[in-house]
């Protein structure tokens, strides 16, 4: 299938990824939620070492992404982001991790949004702690339910 002079595998441009064990957060600023582990990629366009997906052609984009975080100890203010060419576009969650102190208590996060891309725009999406000091230690991004997908709708 060729789509503006892309020669895409067959089917509709689509990814869908996982994340396969629990991320700490850490730092200052945005940190880009890496979904390590891959379920399709149609158009070979998510990377799935830097978390980036790379729009093959220019269109409406269904984009959905679920983020439960949860904490051990310190808790803090976590904002979830999707981020297109490295700017913060949709802030799609603000989550208190106070009282979700464990795996099994984590708050999640949903974005289900359609999307103008252009062709090689760089898409991903971020946490990062809301008050801008940094998380603390013990702050986690829960492997299961974590899962970002993105498909060409035209």
């Amino acid at each position: 299938v060729i789509i503006d002079d892309v020669r895409l595998e067959s089917g509709t441009p689509m990814f869908s990824a996982k994340v396969s064990s629990d991320i700490t957060m850490s730092g200052t600023g945005a940190q880009a939620v890496v979904f390590d582990s891959e379920i399709v990629d149609r158009g070979n366009w998510y990377n799935n070492s830097s978390g980036k997906a790379v729009a093959p052609v220019s269109g409406d984009y269904v984009i959905k992404a679920s983020i439960p975080c949860f904490k051990t100890s310190n808790s803090d203010e976590v904002d979830v982001e999707l981020f297109v060419n490295a700017v913060s576009v949709y802030q799609f969650g603000h989550l208190d991790t106070q009282h979700h102190g464990s795996s099994e208590q984590a708050i999640k996060s949903i974005l289900d949004i359609v999307y103008p891309l252009e062709a090689g725009d760089v898409v991903l999406i971020a946490v990062k702690e809301s008050t801008g000091i940094g998380f603390k230690s013990n702050q986690f991004i829960r492997a299961i339910g974590a899962t970002f997908s993105m498909k060409l709708m035209r």
